[in-house]
């Protein structure tokens, strides 16, 4: 079975709030959640978790301090 892929929202390594909402909804659909951190610096705070999430990748990047939608791609 396929998981949903949660892409959350980080800025110099602090998580954005609005992440638990994102994540409240992926939980809704009922499928393992993978979580992708992309930000220019290491996350300082725990990593984004809780019930269904199966897998946290954090990639850094000084590239994504000032990120545009190219650098994503």
């Amino acid at each position: 079975s396929f998981s949903t892929l949660l892409i959350a929202e980080s800025k110099q390594g602090k998580l954005a709030p609005g992440n638990l909402n994102a994540l409240a909804a992926a939980q809704k659909l009922g499928k393992p959640i993978d979580v992708l951190i992309l930000d220019s610096q290491e996350v300082k705070e725990a990593p984004i978790g809780g019930e269904g999430v199966k897998q946290v990748f954090v990639g850094v990047n000084p590239s994504f301090a000032n990120a545009t939608a190219d650098v994503y791609a």
